[in-house]
């Protein structure tokens, strides 16, 4: 009787707990699929915003017609402005 009564306990833990996994499992395959429509959503709307602003092309334009970057040392009239020098 003892035993039976043991395995009948131990029958039930172990759906109890086969329900917390499958419940568990279930929880963490929605997030994975969540995160990876995230990303593709945040991957097109990167690719169309690069598409829109063209950053990288502006930024190949720039350096092929010798643009060069400002240096903000030697901008005397913010330096006088802010009253600090650098």
């Amino acid at each position: 009787m003892k035993y039976i009564v043991l395995s009948i306990f131990l029958f039930v833990v172990n759906l109890l707990y086969s329900t917390y996994a499958l419940r568990t499992s279930n929880m963490y395959s929605e997030k994975l699929r969540r995160l990876q429509k995230e990303r593709d959503t945040h991957l097109l709307l990167s690719s169309r915003i690069e598409s829109l602003v063209g950053y990288k092309s502006l930024q190949e334009f720039a350096k092929v017609h010798g643009f060069k970057p400002v240096d903000w040392g030697d901008v005397s009239f913010l330096q006088e402005t802010s009253g600090t020098t650098r």
